[in-house]
């Protein structure tokens, strides 16, 4: 992706994250619009994420839609890494709470409405970054006394930023001819003379076998496994943590702080997405880049296992990876509309929800 490439209408702000502001602004008298975060696919041509935003634009003009896109520096980048390259996104994600509990109590004595939230997350790519964004807001969150829950009717903790959230065709689990043809989409497109991506994927292949190689062999978890777990790490609220002072009982907690993931590796345990925050996944039974069934095994996993309260799931039969649209584009609009108002989802293709 170029830098500071964003789709038509949008203000750059940074190489990767960009913004659309509304025309016009709701009247005082109106429950705040709602703000809009799309982390789009990794290396997303910006005039295929512009046909999900002009859809957004026009069923929300009101609304600002935040976009964060993504590159493979970003998809492999630490926590570290990623902190100054989300800071723009936090600080906004931060101003939207702050202005609409300001604008609701100068308008109102009536408590102020909970700050819409909408998070909309693409592919491997956009779920990676979506991770790093929810732990920074976490930690935001926590050090700002401006966000205390205090501060908002909906009682905001650390891991409920948002309100709904849509993972759309993710999470994979580790393959390398999945991931081999998700990144020679990217940097390889069909304009590429013949000879250049063939060998484009052959070294593209070596890289990967040898990154997952290498993760086998030091025991070390490997990116996708890592998003993978880390969008299934539920924030345990205070009433669920310990407040014992006695040591035994500290040693215990600091004991319970590892877990092992799905292929046995002991990993850092986590506290990212809140558990009653209603989930959707979007995926398609003909997606060649990530698994219908490992999306379907993650949404198992948070609805029975690690205690994800509301999860749904939306199946299309034909659809490419991230082209549900192009299957059926009223379908698919009207199942996000329907989830950001608060609707539930009968499953479309055969869901077991």
């Amino acid at each position: 992706m170029a830098a500071g490439k964003a789709p038509d209408g949008f203000e750059v702000l940074t190489e990767t994250i960009s913004i659309q502001r509304p025309e016009t602004n709701a009247s005082s008298d109106e429950t705040p619009p709602p703000l809009f975060v799309i982390c789009s696919w990794m290396a997303a041509f910006p005039r295929h994420i512009q046909k999900y935003t002009d859809q957004y634009k026009k069923l929300y003009p009101s609304s600002t839609i935040l976009l964060i896109q993504s590159t493979w520096k970003d998809v492999s980048g630490t926590d570290k890494f990623m902190k100054p390259r989300l800071a723009i996104a936090v600080s906004i994600i931060q101003d939207h709470l702050l202005q609409t509990s300001s604008k609701s109590t100068s308008t109102t004595s009536r408590p102020p409405p909970s700050p819409k939230i909408f998070l909309h997350i693409f592919s491997n790519g956009g779920a990676t970054i979506a991770n790093h964004l929810s732990i920074q807001l976490n930690s935001s969150l926590s050090s700002s006394p401006s966000l205390s829950p205090s501060t908002h009717n909906s009682s905001h903790q650390p891991g409920s930023i948002f309100s709904r959230l849509i993972l759309e065709c993710t999470p994979s689990r580790p393959n390398t001819s999945q991931a081999v043809l998700a990144v020679a989409s990217a940097a390889l497109p069909a304009s590429k003379p013949f000879l250049l991506r063939l060998l484009g994927k052959f070294l593209i292949r070596c890289f990967v076998s040898y990154g997952f190689w290498k993760c086998w062999v030091l025991g070390k978890e490997n990116m996708v496994d890592k998003l993978r777990r880390r969008l299934n790490s539920p924030f345990l609220t205070n009433n669920t943590k310990s407040e014992s002072t006695n040591p035994s009982d500290a040693v215990s907690m600091k004991n319970e702080e590892i877990e092992r993931n799905e292929n046995g590796l002991t990993v850092p345990k986590e506290e990212i997405w809140d558990a009653s925050i209603p989930r959707l996944y979007m995926y398609s039974k003909s997606d060649e880049v990530v698994s219908w069934q490992d999306v379907r095994d993650h949404a198992k996993e948070a609805r029975d296992v690690k205690g994800f309260e509301n999860v749904r799931e939306e199946v299309f039969e034909k659809a490419p990876h991230v082209g549900l649209p192009r299957e059926d584009f009223e379908r698919y609009w009207g199942v996000v509309e329907g989830w950001w108002k608060g609707e539930e989802v009968d499953g479309g293709g055969g869901a077991v929800l």
